[in-house]
């Protein structure tokens, strides 16, 4: 699908198709009509057969003409989405891996604000980084609330489902942090492109979505210490509950083992025993191993391992 956008009377026009004139070429879904149209635009072939492999690293590579980036967004449940972009000083060419889904949030930003095309190509640029970042804020803060439901069951009814959903969620903000930190990496690499390509008054644009890549990548690093804690606890609780278990079985044990002994003993074959020939000797037994049991039960409740 290919779209052609330019300001035209201060209205923002749509095209379908390619268009000379536009300002913005927007390529969502790779085929064999857009990559042809790729290399009509005279784009080097490295950076087209980057996108026909996708998966690339986000990076930026500078072609003297033009700037070539890669990203990639988030998407729950989905296929991961990648972009590409061709930056030059008189246009921007945008390329989505697939079709998005619904209606696209830059193409709806510059609806409301067609002003956005006589800042520069590169603004077009600075509001795809900005859908990108943005995309993260509720990922993030869904998993911060599921991660407060796990650590509370984790703590008042641990079992494996929990620490499962624990292990799943460490995993997701182990991806997130990755590919925070490498579109971090991405956005400071465009400082250095500053006068070339990114003009001078839409710097602060650009500054304001590190910022956002910052402090996104910051919470990551605190949910992950956070889920480490939660496991720490989560091995301690474990811990104790082995300890409570075992000390249990241990006064069980000690109770018991005290009337096997009398019994064992009092089952050897010898005639000469304590109370052996008397004809109540049987009970005096008996009632001296449940004596026995009853202090030993008193003493371990008393010290509270029962």
């Amino acid at each position: 699908m290919i779209h052609s956008y330019f300001l035209e009377n201060g209205k923002l026009i749509a095209k379908s198709g390619y268009s000379e004139d536009c300002q913005w070429l927007n390529i969502e879904g790779i085929g064999s009509e857009e990559i042809s149209l790729l290399k009509k635009l005279g784009f080097h072939e490295l950076a087209i057969e980057d996108i026909l492999h996708g998966g690339q690293r986000m990076k930026v590579e500078d072609y003297k003409d033009y700037l070539f980036l890669t990203a990639a967004a988030i998407e729950p449940n989905t296929t991961p989405l990648h972009f590409y972009c061709f930056l030059s000083k008189e246009r921007v060419v945008t390329v989505a891996s697939r079709e998005l889904r619904g209606d696209n949030e830059v193409v709806q930003r510059c609806q409301k604000n067609p002003d956005a095309f006589s800042r520069g190509p590169d603004f077009i640029l600075y509001l795809f980084l900005d859908y990108l970042t943005d995309k993260y804020f509720p990922l993030l803060d869904n998993l911060d609330e599921g991660l407060d439901k796990v650590e509370k069951k984790l703590f008042s009814q641990p079992d494996k489902e929990s620490l499962a959903k624990l292990l799943a969620n460490k995993r997701k903000i182990i991806i997130f942090r990755r590919n925070l930190v490498a579109l971090r990496d991405l956005a400071l690499t465009l400082r250095q492109f500053e006068g070339r390509f990114i003009s001078v008054k839409n710097i602060p644009y650009f500054q304001d979505v590190f910022d956002h890549l910052l402090r996104l990548a910051e919470k990551t690093d605190l949910m992950r210490e956070a889920i480490a804690t939660t496991f720490e606890g989560y091995l301690s609780i474990l811990s104790n509950s082995l300890n409570e278990v075992m000390k249990r079985l241990t006064a069980l044990t000690v109770i018991l083992m005290v009337p096997t002994l009398i019994a064992g003993i009092y089952g050897m074959n010898f005639v000469f025993l304590p109370a052996s020939a008397s004809a109540f000797g049987f009970y005096v037994i008996l009632g001296l191993m449940i004596s026995l049991g009853l202090v030993l039960l008193y003493y371990f409740r008393k010290k509270k391992w029962l």
